[in-house]
């Protein structure tokens, strides 16, 4: 049960001004607040019956809100549609982490998280999954029905990004590489510093010991990049068709404010601009010489093999 012998008293905070209002008024209550999250570290619901009448009740999800205990069957039921949130075992002392997969949790693809009814008996592995929780390392089993996608498909229509083509064993929840992509273009975070922290939120204690994804996170956050620039860009929608008079197949920002036939201006208005005008319907162009561009491969790391995803279609040549 929580602390509820903490009382809220008025406090005076006319000298006070900025941060110091708030600090003033939390002081007081540090202690019932510590007691409160210590309280939750121990077991008040294992005595409880499980909903299915089942009296083991040891296990919990601290991701779901208000954390029920629950039997494992129900913590294993439960979680069919979230397979990637932290569960907790009561031993006896304490609660300790356990994975899903422990309890005999299983990501099925197709049928909306249920058993593939044509399942074939090789098709199912183990699977790392890197989520915003953490990396877990749950069994997969793939859909065996007549005309189902391949596994690289069924694996992107369930939200998880695979990390490889043929038999991918490695896979980037759509959530993860949302988050990584935010943070690497606000906080500049490395993709080596995000991956370390994803670590260490799995295990703590030995985030050595938990399954290195660095490289596959650090390869399949570019093609998340370039896959989202062709959306945002309107490529992935068709958007040349609706603007023949753009570079087909351009991924840069367009500026609003400039000229631009056929979406906020007309050709015969350009056409029939006076030459006072014109300049306001011109196009000028600068060149910058970016000398570091011309070094050979003897002073700078290439890959002769390597490709091109944006290919020139962005802001560099290709």
């Amino acid at each position: 049960m929580l602390i509820s012998n903490c009382l809220i008293h008025p406090i005076l905070t006319s000298t006070l001004q900025g941060a110091s209002v708030l600090m003033q008024e939390f002081a007081p209550h540090m202690e019932c607040l510590q007691m409160t999250i210590l309280s939750l570290e121990a077991s008040h619901s294992t005595s409880q019956s499980c909903p299915c009448g089942n009296v083991n009740t040891i296990y919990r999800c601290i991701n779901c809100f208000h954390s029920p205990v629950f039997c494992s069957a129900c913590i294993v039921t439960t979680h069919v549609l979230n397979p990637f949130h932290r569960l907790e075992k009561w031993t006896g002392t304490h609660f300790s982490r356990i994975p899903l997969g422990d309890l005999g949790g299983v990501i099925h693809l197709g049928h909306g998280g249920q058993r593939c009814p044509n399942i074939l008996p090789t098709s199912g592995r183990r699977m790392t999954v890197v989520h915003t929780t953490g990396i877990h390392t749950l069994f997969t089993t793939f859909c065996g029905c007549l005309g189902a996608p391949a596994d690289l498909l069924q694996l992107t229509g369930a939200r998880l990004f695979p990390a490889t083509v043929n038999r991918p064993d490695t896979a980037l929840t759509f959530a993860f590489l949302e988050d990584l992509h935010i943070h690497v273009l606000t906080s500049k975070k490395s993709v080596f510093d995000h991956h370390s922290a994803i670590q260490r939120l799995t295990n703590a204690v030995s985030p050595q010991n938990v399954p290195n994804r660095y490289p596959e996170c650090n390869q399949v956050l570019q093609l998340w990049q370039t896959l989202s620039l062709a959306r945002r860009a309107g490529q992935a929608h068709g958007i040349d068709a609706q603007f023949p008079n753009r570079i087909p197949k351009s991924l840069a920002v367009r500026c609003f404010a400039c000229p631009d036939i056929g979406f906020n201006i007309e050709k015969r208005v350009v056409d029939a601009a006076s030459e006072a005008e014109s300049h306001k319907y011109s196009l000028f162009l600068s060149i910058d010489g970016n000398f570091r561009l011309q070094r050979t491969h003897t002073n700078k790391r290439r890959d002769a093999d390597d490709v091109a995803l944006i290919d020139g279609h962005g802001y560099f040549v290709n």
